[in-house]
């Protein structure tokens, strides 16, 4: 199997400790109300990645969590807010990323 390349145009991480309280934004659910971030992506001390969130209650103090499922990822220690790539992408800038991505001589 080919190592695949990725060309990930326009995507920049810029990692934080979980030390900084990444920009939280009101949230409201079933009549509650409290502060969440952007996704963010979550890295623990061996590595491992996981998509979730800051989260913190009215009063509390914030805290990491995967978003999705029962995942669980402990000794988080760092994150980095999820930016996609630049969405207005022209055609032949499109193209590149598609021929990228499967490989040379693929058709797209």
């Amino acid at each position: 199997m080919s190592d695949i390349k990725v060309n990930l145009q326009g995507t920049r991480l810029e990692w934080h400790s979980i030390e900084e309280t990444p920009p939280l934004h009101a949230v409201e659910y079933a009549g509650e109300i409290w502060l969440q971030s952007s996704p963010l992506l979550l890295v623990n001390g061996a590595g491992k990645m996981a998509v979730g969130y800051c989260q913190q209650e009215v009063g509390g103090r914030p805290e990491f969590e995967v978003g999705a499922g029962n995942e669980r990822l402990s000794n988080i220690s760092l994150w980095a807010i999820v930016e996609p790539p630049n969405q207005n992408l022209g055609r032949s800038e499109r193209d590149f990323v598609a021929k990228t991505i499967s490989g040379p001589g693929s058709t797209g």
